[in-house]
C-alpha cells in the first residue's frame, strides 16, 4: 500500500484498542504522522505502536473486514477437515479433486 498525504488508512489493534480510521498528516523516510497524535507508522512494517499494542494499517475497512471474513472462513474449513476422520460419503470423487485443488499450495502443502 502506498501511503499518501490526506490519505485514510484503517489501524486496527488486536483487539486491544478500538479500529480507528486516521489521516496521513506527515510522511517521512521512516515514519508516516497521522492526524492522532498517539498514531506513528512505521512505514518499512506497516505497522504502528510497539509490542504488545501492534496496530495493523489497511487501506480501508473494507479491506480489513474482507480479510478478516476471508481468515475466519478459512478457520471454519480448516477447523471441519480436521475434525473429520472419515470421507463425507455424499462428495463424488471430482468434488474431492476440486477441494483438493482449491487447498492445496502450489509445493504441496497444506496450510
Amino acid at each position: 500500500m502506498d501511503l499518501e498525504l490526506n490519505k485514510t488508512v484503517y489501524v486496527v489493534w488486536n483487539q486491544i484498542f478500538a479500529p480507528k480510521e486516521v489521516t496521513i498528516t506527515k510522511i517521512g523516510r521512516k515514519y508516516a504522522h497521522t492526524n492522532d497524535p498517539r498514531i506513528v507508522i512505521d512505514i518499512e512494517r506497516m505497522t504502528c505502536g510497539s509490542a504488545p499494542t501492534v496496530g495493523m494499517i489497511f487501506e480501508s475497512k473494507e479491506v480489513y473486514e474482507s480479510k478478516t471474513q476471508k481468515d475466519d472462513l478459512w478457520s471454519e474449513v480448516r477447523k471441519q477437515v480436521l475434525n473429520t476422520h472419515t470421507r463425507p460419503q455424499q462428495l463424488s470423487t471430482q468434488q474431492l479433486e476440486a477441494l483438493l485443488k482449491i487447498v492445496v499450495l502450489r509445493y504441496g502443502i497444506w496450510v
